[in-house]
């Protein structure tokens, strides 16, 4: 797995950075995201492939459910990727 850290110190570095995560995140890779707190790992939650990245990187039995998140329950429909979700 290869490991590439970006700048984000000007605008012009964050908007090269963000471009760079969606190109990677639309081809099934992940991207580690800064949080409040540590950092996140951010993955295409509805391709299969993806999500066994974020397992495999976490070293995380498959057992343990990851956590997703979303913009609105209607998200998957409204982006014609998916089902209604049921809470």
């Amino acid at each position: 797995m290869q490991t590439d850290l970006l700048r984000t110190s000007t605008a012009k570095d964050r908007a090269n950075a963000v471009a760079r995560a969606v190109t990677l995140l639309r081809k099934g890779e992940i991207v580690a995201l800064p949080t409040e707190t540590v950092y996140g790992l951010a993955a295409d939650a509805l391709n299969p492939m993806a999500v066994a990245r974020i397992f495999e990187a976490k070293e995380r039995p498959r057992f343990d459910p990851l956590i997703v998140h979303l913009p609105s329950r209607d998200w998957p429909i409204a982006s014609g990727r998916g089902r209604s979700l049921s809470f």
